[in-house]
């Protein structure tokens, strides 16, 4: 039996959290939102620390009850979308995530005309996306499609359904319970295949291009949210003085990186572009994989970000690959051209990769074979 929200206040006062992680996967398990409501109301405005918390965690348990939606917009407190992290709407990436992952078909349409307040129309915005990037084709869904034509919103000029390149990330998709959160992927791909790079053809002569700060920050638009925490990110764009037919290893170790090199006995100096070293490993990747590698470094954010995000993810994870690719358009004609491209992925022993958790590479050889393009990411806890 869940103890009443009373009880739970009251222990709370005293630093007491006994029986409350209990309670809440109680609550889940059983399907009791109307006990979680009571509590979410109950700890509103509470003074302390512990009240709020609690009350945050009670509100992201309801998320992921299944038919709980119209409970959740009829309790959702002011105090719960006051930013805590780096992100101003980590509330609304929180429940999006949750309700993406947790909710049975039918429950989004059922959603949109619960409120019309700013937050629960930004928690929608990305939902949609949460669940398109899970594999949902939301294009037929009348009500959807109105309300995402009407949007002003940074994520409206996404598409409502996934593209086949996508279709391969949907198996690293974020997964919620009660009291936890999983990831986006956080560094399986590389052994999806086991696929080396050939050691020829030879590298014909590299020289890496000077870019512009947008071209930058297109190019590493998937690890925008790592760098604002603990991580580093590399990009590069080599043009080649042949075309080229195919990735190996060669050509790869002959792209001159800051990530191949080891730091100086001066810690302070930067790491400086270098050729590889010894011991590099790469992999071919599939087009939908280096999407895959993408999507997982955008929609994870970082070792310790608690605004997981796929709906912004897939935004970043399309600008990202688009740069690469060196394509423009739509995002079928960006697709289109990824696709043409040859894709590799690859490990390093220098030591500008932390290797905590977190090392993402994508090596694009685009369909002219007259330039690769280079995304390299690390991060820490």
């Amino acid at each position: 039996m869940l103890p009443s929200p009373d009880v739970l206040a009251e222990r709370l006062q005293n630093n007491d959290w006994s029986d409350t992680t209990d309670s809440l996967m109680a609550a889940v398990r059983d399907r009791q939102p109307g006990w979680l409501v009571d509590l979410i109301v109950r700890l509103d405005g509470e003074p302390g620390w512990a009240p709020p918390r609690l009350q945050r965690l009670a509100i992201e348990a309801l998320a992921v009850i299944p038919g709980s939606v119209p409970y959740l917009a009829a309790c959702l407190p002011p105090s719960y979308f006051v930013p805590r992290g780096r992100h101003a709407d980590e509330g609304e990436r929180s429940l999006a995530a949750r309700l993406g992952a947790s909710q049975p078909p039918g429950a989004l349409t059922a959603a949109l005309p619960l409120s019309t307040s700013p937050h629960w129309t930004a928690i929608l915005a990305m939902w949609i996306q949460e669940s398109v990037a899970r594999g949902a084709d939301l294009r037929h869904d009348a009500a959807v499609s109105a309300f995402w034509s009407a949007l002003d919103h940074p994520l409206a000029s996404l598409p409502l359904h996934p593209l086949p390149i996508e279709v391969h990330a949907q198996q690293f998709a974020g997964r919620y319970t009660a009291t936890s959160a999983g990831s986006w992927g956080g560094g399986p791909l590389w052994n999806l295949n086991q696929v080396e790079l050939p050691g020829t053809p030879a590298p014909p002569k590299v020289t890496r291009r000077s870019l512009r700060v947008e071209q930058q920050e297109a190019l590493a638009a998937a690890y925008a949210s790592t760098v604002a925490h603990n991580g580093k990110v590399e990009v590069a764009v080599f043009s080649l003085g042949a075309p080229l037919r195919a990735l190996s290893r060669p050509v790869v170790a002959s792209l001159r990186l800051s990530c191949f090199s080891n730091r100086s006995a001066r810690e302070d100096r930067p790491f400086r572009p270098v050729t590889a070293p010894p011991g590099l490993k790469t992999q071919a990747m599939r087009p939908d994989e280096a999407y895959a590698l993408l999507l997982s470094a955008a929609a994870l954010g970082g070792c310790t970000n608690l605004a997981w995000s796929a709906a912004w993810g897939r935004r970043d994870a399309w600008r990202s690959l688009a740069a690469l690719s060196g394509a423009s358009g739509s995002f079928a004609e960006i697709a289109a051209t990824a696709e043409r491209c040859q894709w590799a992925t690859f490990r390093s022993p220098s030591d500008w990769f932390y290797g905590v958790s977190i090392d993402e590479v994508a090596v694009c050889l685009r369909p002219d074979g007259r330039s690769i393009a280079v995304f390299a990411g690390t991060d820490t806890d």
